[in-house]
């Protein structure tokens, strides 16, 4: 027979009852603000002739999902280049970085619930 203590359970609950909060609110924040650095640093590292490359790249939080994208017709052919142009690299890696980054603040944020 296992006999448990009220205090721990009250413990137990409140933990899991943070853990809903993160679920809730935490999670829209983080993506939110996991595509706006996505986009800033697309930004910055895309090639600029005219500026319009820049100015297609942007990102739209939805109800849990993140969406970060370059409009620009041409942005592929920058990325991974042609047999005329040499591949100028500016979205995935950063889209890898902001991944990473979004990960390690969840976790954080779960750890954070949990203590």
């Amino acid at each position: 027979m296992i006999k448990l203590n009220q205090n721990d359970v009250n413990k137990l609950q409140r933990k899991f009852h943070a853990l809903k909060s993160i679920d809730q609110s935490g999670l829209k924040k983080e993506m939110y603000t996991a595509g706006a650095l996505m986009s800033r640093d697309i930004k910055r590292s895309a090639p600029v002739d005219t500026g319009n490359l820049r100015n297609n790249v942007g990102f739209e939080p939805k109800e849990n999902d993140l969406t970060v994208f370059s409009n620009a017709p041409y942005s592929g052919f920058v990325e991974e280049g042609t047999r005329f142009q040499k591949a100028q690299p500016f979205f995935y890696r950063n889209i890898e970085k902001g991944i990473k980054l979004l990960v390690k603040n969840l976790e954080y944020r779960i750890k954070r619930a949990i203590r």
